[in-house]
């Protein structure tokens, strides 16, 4: 499973570029765009995907018979950044059993960065221009104290920076679910008060619990689940595994921003 994922998201990184300079793009009926790069890397995921028989559900096309198993994708997380010419786009793959990810690949094709995570660890590949694989981190195998509270581009600048003076971490904004991957080989936060769909953060989940990380709705404290008859995400917080056990301490600071 993971072979083929990660397969499948190499292949619709290098798709994507081939379109990076020449692309078509249209507007979704909720007015998002879409281009000709998503649907090629769509199909790509699909075409390799569609070997193992597990259901698929993706951005491009909603998978409507709810499964206790099944694919979730999002074959270019970041449209928005692509089409801005911005490098902050990326791939994303996951695998959901019983509400729960189970396996996550997230894709950087601009940098060739490949993340994973499974019941096997968490890793990050650097790939080469060839798509060959020049190193391998072991992602539970960093340590590092120095926290950083993550946050998307549309985020209210204030808050975040009030957060991060809080919890005596670094602010930074990045795009799409690079957030994840980054969180990932550092430490920190990632917090999510805006809306998104379940297939911007499933991959990402499936990384950082993957490293010994949570992603919880900040809300209810619960673990993020996942299914079809519920396309949208609640909000929440992505705590790596250096400040877990601060997650009470973090979530109020949260509401007190």
């Amino acid at each position: 499973m993971l072979f083929l994922a990660k397969q499948a998201a190499i292949n619709a990184g290098f798709e994507i570029l081939r379109h990076y300079n020449d692309f078509e793009v249209s507007l979704k009926k909720d007015k998002s765009p879409v281009t000709t790069a998503d649907i090629a890397s769509n199909n790509i995921i699909f075409k390799i995907l569609e070997q193992t028989k597990i259901p698929i559900c993706s951005e491009e096309k909603i998978l409507t018979n709810n499964s206790d198993m099944f694919w979730l994708i999002d074959p270019l997380d970041g449209t928005s950044g692509f089409i801005e010419k911005s490098s902050e786009f990326c791939i994303c793959i996951s695998l959901v059993k019983n509400f729960t990810p189970i396996l996550g690949v997230i894709f950087i094709p601009m940098t060739n960065e490949l993340f994973y995570g499974s019941e096997n660890g968490a890793f990050k590949e650097k790939l080469d221009n060839n798509y060959k694989v020049n190193s391998v981190i072991n992602l539970n195998e960093i340590v590092c104290d120095k926290g950083i509270v993550y946050a998307s581009h549309q985020s209210d600048d204030i808050k975040h920076n009030s957060l991060a003076n809080k919890l005596g971490f670094r602010p930074q904004k990045l795009g799409s679910a690079i957030k994840f991957c980054r969180l990932a080989e550092t430490s920190g936060i990632y917090l999510r008060m805006g809306p998104s769909s379940i297939w911007d953060n499933c991959a990402g989940d499936a990384l950082m619990r993957s490293c010994g990380g949570i992603a919880i709705d900040v809300y209810t404290k619960e673990p993020m689940t996942y299914s079809v008859t519920k396309l949208k995400s609640p909000f929440f917080i992505c705590i790596s595994k250096e400040f877990i056990d601060k997650k009470d301490e973090i979530l109020r600071h949260v509401f007190e921003v």
